[in-house]
C-alpha cells in the first residue's frame, strides 16, 4: 500500500526561483533521509500565480501510520461477557 500526500504553498511575489532552489537543494536530500519519494512539484502557468504543488509518495513504515485510518476499530461489547 502507498500513501499520497498532497501539498501546495501560497509563495510570497517573486520567491518562486528561491523555491525552486530549495526543492533542490534541501528537499531532494531530505526524501531519502526520510524515506519518501518527491513525484514532482509544478507551477500553475496559465495567468499569474505563486502557487506551488507537490505530491509525496510513502511507502514501507510511514504507510503503517497511516493504516489504522483505514481499518474500522471494532464496536465495544456490549454486557461485558
Amino acid at each position: 500500500m502507498a500513501v499520497f500526500d498532497y501539498r501546495h504553498y501560497e509563495l510570497a511575489a517573486g520567491t518562486m526561483g528561491l523555491t525552486r532552489r530549495y526543492f533542490r537543494e534541501v528537499n531532494e536530500p531530505d526524501t531519502v533521509r526520510h524515506r519518501f519519494t518527491l513525484m514532482g512539484p509544478w507551477e500553475v502557468v496559465a495567468g499569474t500565480t505563486n502557487t506551488l504543488h507537490y505530491l509525496l509518495l510513502w511507502t514501507g513504515a510511514h504507510v503503517q501510520f497511516w493504516k489504522p485510518m483505514h481499518e474500522p476499530t471494532p464496536p465495544p461489547s456490549v454486557g461485558g461477557s
